[in-house]
């Protein structure tokens, strides 16, 4: 499996698709189409998977005791003081990460990516054709995306903050395309 250093994105009128340009230090750079059917999946599942592994301040909000919709971990003795926050709690929180990432960390194809990865950010890309799957893992402290083409698989590794960058990147993209996808960090309703 390749290891992708630099990942972009781009929209062809003509394909009416998005596509992903990750780029390698030792074999150039790689391009594969997304659809707008597998970006509309893709979107709200890597959001709802951050959620999922985002680990929780202490004292979330400074509270001493929890707050309505705060459930007590345990029982008995062993309870005492061990609260998980609610949903609302965890959402608001993962919306600070990322507003957080898109204040504080530069956009993955700055001048910086250019200076480390020079042969990643100027190849010409091969085309793979259509991306049959996305695979994408986190924890607290990272996210590993694993892209699948015809012929080879691709991985792009970065932090949390990198995580958040993608998709919303990925996310401007789609809209500036008129593709009217919701973005996940966007309170419904």
């Amino acid at each position: 499996m390749l290891e992708a250093k630099t990942l972009t994105v781009g929209f062809s009128d003509s394909e009416d698709r998005l596509w992903l340009r990750l780029g390698t230090d030792s074999d150039g750079a790689v391009q594969l189409w997304l659809t707008r059917r597998v970006l509309q999946q893709l979107l709200p599942q890597v959001w709802e998977l951050l959620g999922r592994t985002l680990t929780m301040p202490p004292n979330f909000l400074g509270q001493k005791h929890p707050g309505q919709g705060h459930e007590l971990i345990g029982s008995g003795d062993d309870a005492e003081g061990v609260f998980r926050p609610s949903e609302t709690d965890r959402r608001r929180q993962l919306w600070i990460e990322h507003e957080l990432a898109m204040e504080t960390s530069p956009p993955l194809d700055d001048e910086l990516a250019r200076e480390r990865h020079p042969a990643a950010m100027q190849a010409n890309p091969q085309s793979e054709g259509l991306l049959s799957r996305i695979h994408v893992s986190a924890d607290e402290r990272s996210v590993r995306f694993q892209f699948d083409g015809p012929q080879r698989s691709l991985q792009f590794a970065g932090s949390r903050s990198d995580a958040h960058r993608v998709l919303r990147m990925i996310w401007q993209v789609q809209k500036n395309a008129a593709w009217h996808l919701l973005a996940p960090w966007e309170p419904e309703g």
